[in-house]
């Protein structure tokens, strides 16, 4: 079964997360949405400051 299928199955069944509607963006949100990627960024999460890619 597919994973969007399985999706649909399972809100159907059990609702939002939020219990009213998805957070999905919309297709024109999708079409314009751009972001930039820097890499060796230091995590802050805890003590031992990985290197990762954000």
């Amino acid at each position: 079964m597919g994973a969007a299928i399985a999706a649909k199955h399972f809100i159907e069944e059990h609702g939002y997360a939020n219990g009213s509607s998805s957070s999905f963006i919309g297709f024109d949100a999708v079409a314009g949405f751009d972001y930039t990627q820097k890499d060796s960024v230091s995590c802050s999460l805890c003590a031992n400051h990985y290197s990762r890619t954000v």
